[in-house]
């Protein structure tokens, strides 16, 4: 099912269904989560971390800013921590930055420095991939996915 869902995330990237969800300049990487379901903002983020593995893993140089931005609404504050507890779970580099509210949304950011997620990556070792990160498991009761 996970293999499924990250194949149509990747075709909804490649058809650009999903327009602008990861950006690269020389200073920073972005993955833009805009208002996504939650399951497609994990699979986005399955897919994007992968991506900076495999970035890393064949030795292209990490920018200076790491940077995961996602808009959601305020009615999705459960779904908001769960995103937040599994970057924990991960032990990802990623902190947190102030909320921003806007109107109807919140805005979420969460940064990491180069040297930050190299040593994450390095910490993971080469041979875990994104299917390793699919088998990590929450401790979030059900209620806290449902909308």
């Amino acid at each position: 099912m996970e293999d499924r869902a990250h194949d149509l995330f990747g075709l909804g990237l490649t058809l650009k269904i999903y327009s602008d969800i990861q950006s690269r300049s020389e200073t920073e990487w972005c993955l833009n989560l805009k208002n996504l379901s939650f399951g497609a903002t994990m699979t986005a983020l399955h897919i994007w971390l992968d991506d900076l593995s495999k970035a890393f893993e064949s030795g292209e140089e990490l920018p200076q800013v790491l940077a995961i931005r996602w808009r959601h609404k305020p009615s999705h504050k459960d779904l908001a921590f769960v995103f937040e507890s599994y970057l924990k779970e991960l032990n990802s580099p990623f902190h947190k930055a102030t909320d921003d509210i806007s109107g109807r949304w919140f805005f979420r950011r969460f940064f990491a420095t180069s040297q930050e997620a190299k040593s994450w990556l390095q910490s993971r070792g080469t041979n875990e991939t994104d299917s390793d990160l699919n088998t990590t498991l929450l401790d979030v009761p059900v209620e806290a996915l449902l909308p």
